[in-house]
């Protein structure tokens, strides 16, 4: 019966709030999110000053800014 209630427990992602049912899935998704990572790793990243967000370009950090924390949409 324990095994039958642990297979019903849920993994959430600590990087986007998705939940996932299996441990399978959840670790597929984050080898997704890996690939992401290191591919913006790989591109010169602009961090945002308040939360240190990385954008990929200054426009994008820009509107991060404005949207996030200055409120402008």
């Amino acid at each position: 019966m324990k095994q039958h209630r642990k297979s019903h427990r849920t993994k959430d992602c600590q990087l986007c709030d998705k939940l996932f049912v299996s441990q399978q899935h959840y670790d597929v998704h984050m080898q997704r999110h890996a690939v992401k990572f290191n591919a913006c790793r790989n591109k010169h990243v602009q961090t945002c000053s308040f939360c240190e967000k990385p954008c990929s370009n200054e426009n994008e950090l820009s509107l991060h800014v404005n949207k996030v924390h200055l409120q402008i949409k």
